[in-house]
């Protein structure tokens, strides 16, 4: 046995590991190695660790975790308290030592103690060396190392080679370079190799095919998860719009069932309670319906729409039967009751209301309530009493006495012009107080006499003149105190007028005119015009107009003493108006309306299309256009004077309307043209199948044109003219359309029925059910929509179903409850009412 090296200060450098390769305290079960790697941990564990991880893995196959196994103490050995037999063992069952010769490595007691154990065992041919530091010096004539104090080998291995071994130089990775990348797996090919007993190009080359193979594989493994990503992807995608769709579905039967639950419990409604309940069963089908985007369900909307119509915007509670109502200056409102209270109400409607007792006797009550222009309320009761409450609510009234009597009490109030207030009883007397509320009244009689009052005027100084079927004029004087002055026309007054310096006109049914002296003294100037004389105006240059029976206008001179200008209407003039530029209006039995020229002579401005159903558009550079059935357009000057510019549609005009972009489109009984702006070249031609008229047309906002008519369908055109129409199918002859400030389409049809089209034209229409066929729809200013049907009947309808939505929350004023919601919707469905803001009225109904 070759004697091991004492230990020396050296080794002490070395960490609490430097012991014998596999230092690190364990135990191993006995397996073979391909190699044991011996080093010194103090300088060269980097450097182990690198050339175990190439040694190991260089040229193994993807599916191997490597190639060879090599012993390394800190990767190879479990916790054990025996450290040096385990290490003998390792030793003992490896085929090849790789020494990593330093310096430090040729002082260390345990590397010199495993190099003992190697050569017991092993050849020295089994060593592979791996220089790290110092330098080694082969002597051909000893046929070994030269050896000196400086030589990086254990001394035991001198003499035992019997030719020089290989060794590798690893130098350049203790202090340099990283023990990393091609390079250095390139000299643990080295090792690899001899182990292997290959040549090194042929491990390097298998090393560079497994990689490959490995990038392959990888590459295919990518692919085959991308894939199976992607199915799965499109498995959850595909459930996930199953699943929308069933929810879809069950919220669409659901807004189906809520609608007939809601037209079911509206029919037979009488009560608050039981319209609440229809109202709030109804909004719950808009709400699902709107969630979903889908249409709102026909029924929902018209027992929301009757809800709105059939519930107060509040409820107050009088306690007793409300007889009088006021509205204060501060905007709270006050009510008059049988039970002799007053209760003035909060703005909100919340809190509770001022009372104020009128009188304590039953049956009484306050019968009439009316506000002084001071801000103080007056209440009137069938006790006879009047009284005058301060404006704080607070304090006692001051009380007024229309009559002792509570037979004849007070039964109606007003205030006059001057601030006054006026009563009036059953007594049949009219009482003026004066403004403090103090002093004695001026009572009026009513008087037995009635007469019929046609006509009313205003004179300059204030009094109020009035004509009567039986021909009197009577002239009242402003404070009431005097009898009125009667003049005497002699025949039913039918107008009156009161020229520029103040003077009095009448016109009679005996053909006359009578201009009153302003005293109302002496006898008038009596003017002929020849027939009734239905009205009266007074132009701006003083004259007076005259209108007739007999169609014609008379403008008499303002000395009223030559012959008047005489124009001729055509028909009886029912009424004549004096416009601000100083022109004559004059509206006709025959439904013309006639604008004559300032200076009350030559005819008026005549424009003749030719045809009768003349149809009507004002085009965007103020031009009017007209279209006939005689098959032309005709596209008239600003000033009517000059010849029009003639467009020959073809045959019959029955609608016309101006698209967005200025183009005048017409539609007749088998065309639409959609004509340039400037009016001379072709214009577009949409050809109509079936042979239909189109009734309707309508310009929408994105710029196509929409056309309805007698096949029951609505086709919206492209802008350009060219291809195929989207057709919608209202189901009976299209007779109007209009377009919503939304932005939607909304058909009137024979078929009484009202159709709001989604504004991407798919899905179903809102139907609105009008009655009568609607033959004219027009959208309002605050965006409601106006329909005119064929029995006569206007309906305004609120469209916008989000304005529904707030208004049928404030006037139910409550929710489905628990109870409602469990048996129309269902207890396993989350209660979310739709009414989440509550509003003023709020009544709390099992919230």
């Amino acid at each position: 046995m070759v004697g091991l090296p004492a230990r020396d200060p050296a080794d002490v450098t070395d960490s609490q590991r430097e012991q014998p390769a596999g230092r690190a305290i364990g135990r191993t079960a006995p397996v073979a190695y391909d190699a044991f790697i011996s080093y010194s941990h103090a300088k060269d564990k980097p450097i182990a660790t690198a050339l175990q991880s190439v040694v190991q893995k260089l040229g193994k196959p993807w599916y191997r975790r490597r190639a060879l196994r090599v012993f390394r103490d800190d990767t190879s050995l479990s916790a054990t308290p025996h450290l040096w037999p385990s290490i003998e063992q390792a030793l003992g069952k490896s085929r090849f030592l790789i020494l990593l010769a330093s310096p430090e490595a040729a002082a260390s007691r345990w590397v010199g103690q495993e190099i003992v154990y190697w050569l017991d065992h092993h050849s020295a041919d089994t060593v592979l060396i791996a220089l790290t530091e110092g330098e080694l010096d082969w002597d051909e004539t000893t046929g070994d190392f030269r050896w000196s104090n400086t030589t990086p080998l254990p001394t035991i291995l001198e003499n035992r080679f019997a030719t020089e071994p290989r060794w590798v130089d690893l130098r350049p990775y203790r202090n340099g370079s990283a023990p990393k990348g091609t390079e250095f797996m390139g000299l643990g090919a080295d090792f690899a190799s001899a182990i292997r007993g290959i040549p090194k190009e042929d491990l390097l080359s298998e090393e560079v095919r497994q990689q490959r193979r490995a990038r392959t594989l990888a590459g295919v493994a990518a692919a085959l998860l991308v894939a199976l990503l992607a199915v799965a992807f499109w498995q959850w995608q595909e459930a996930r719009l199953q699943r929308n769709e069933a929810q879809l579905q069950r919220d669409k039967a659901r807004a189906e069932l809520l609608a007939m639950q809601a037209r079911r419990a509206d029919a037979g409604a009488t009560l608050s309670d039981d319209i609440e309940r229809a109202g709030a069963l109804a909004l719950e089908s808009i709400e699902i319906a709107r969630n979903s985007n889908w249409p709102a369900e026909a029924d929902a909307i018209e027992v929301a729409r009757g809800t709105v119509a059939r519930l107060p915007l509040r409820r107050l509670y009088q306690g007793s039967s409300v007889l009088s109502l006021a509205m204060l200056p501060d905007g709270r409102l006050a009510s008059g009751g049988e039970d002799g209270k007053i209760k003035i109400w909060p703005t909100e409607g919340t809190d509770e209301p001022v009372v104020l007792v009128h009188t304590a006797r039953r049956f009484v009550g306050v019968s009439s309530l009316a506000v002084l222009p001071d801000g103080q309320l007056a209440s009137g009761s069938l006790d006879g009493k009047i009284k005058l409450w301060p404006k704080e609510g607070t304090g006692d009234p001051v009380v007024l006495v229309h009559t002792a009597s509570s037979l004849f009490g007070v039964k109606s109030l007003a205030v006059l012009a001057d601030g006054r207030l006026a009563s009036g009883g059953r007594d049949g007397w009219i009482k003026l107080w004066p403004k403090e509320g103090t002093g004695k009244p001026l009572s009026l009689s009513y008087g037995p006499e009635f007469r019929e009052v046609h006509s009313l005027a205003v004179l300059a100084d204030g009094r109020l003149a009035s004509g009567d079927v039986g021909g009197e004029i009577k002239l009242w004087s402003k404070d009431g105190k005097r009898e009125p002055v009667v003049l005497s026309h002699g025949a039913a007054v039918s107008s009156l007028a009161v020229s520029a310096d103040g003077q009095l006109a009448s016109g009679g049914a005996d053909g006359t005119i009578k201009l009153w002296p302003k005293d109302g003294k002496g006898e008038p100037v009596v003017l002929s015009h020849g027939s009734d004389v239905f009205s009266l105006a007074v132009l701006a240059d003083g004259r007076l107009a005259s209108g007739g029976g007999d169609g014609k206008i008379k403008l008499w001179p303002k000395e009223g003493t030559a012959a008047p200008g005489v124009l001729s209407h055509g028909s009886d003039v029912f009424s004549l108006a004096a416009l601000a530029d100083g022109r004559l209006a004059s509206g006709g039995g025959d439904g013309k309306i006639k604008l004559w020229p300032r200076e009350g002579s030559g005819e008026p401005i005549i424009l003749s299309h030719g045809s009768s159903w003349v149809r009507l558009a004002v085009l965007a550079d103020e031009r009017l256009a007209s279209g006939g059935d005689d098959g032309n357009i005709k596209l008239w000057p600003e000033d009517g004077t000059s010849e029009p510019v003639v467009l020959a549609h073809g045959r019959a005009v029955w609608n016309l309307a101006v698209l967005a972009d200025g183009r005048l489109a017409s539609a007749g009984a088998d065309k639409i043209k959609i004509w340039p702006k400037e009016g001379t070249d072709e214009p577009v031609v949409l050809v109509l199948s079936g042979g239909t008229e189109a009734e309707a047309l309508a310009a929408l906002a994105d710029g196509r044109l929409a056309s309805g008519g007698g096949a029951g369908k609505i086709k919206l055109w492209p802008k350009e003219g060219t291809g195929e129409p989207v057709v919608l199918s209202h189901g009976s002859f299209v007779r109007s359309m209009a377009v919503l400030a939304d932005g939607r389409l909304v058909s009137g049809g024979d078929d009484g029925k009202i159709k709001l089209w989604p504004k991407e034209a798919r899905g179903e229409p809102v139907v609105l059910s009008q009655g009568g066929g609607v033959h004219s729809l027009v959208v309002l200013p605050d965006g409601r929509l106006a329909a005119g049907d064929d029995d006569g009947n206007i309906k305004i309808w609120l469209v916008d179903e989000q304005k529904l939505i707030a208004a049928l929350c404030l006037r139910a004023g409550r929710n489905l409850t628990k109870a409602e919601w469990a048996r129309y919707i269902g207890a396993d469905t989350p209660r979310q009412p739709s009414c989440r803001g509550r509003p003023s009225n709020w009544r709390t109904i099992d919230p």
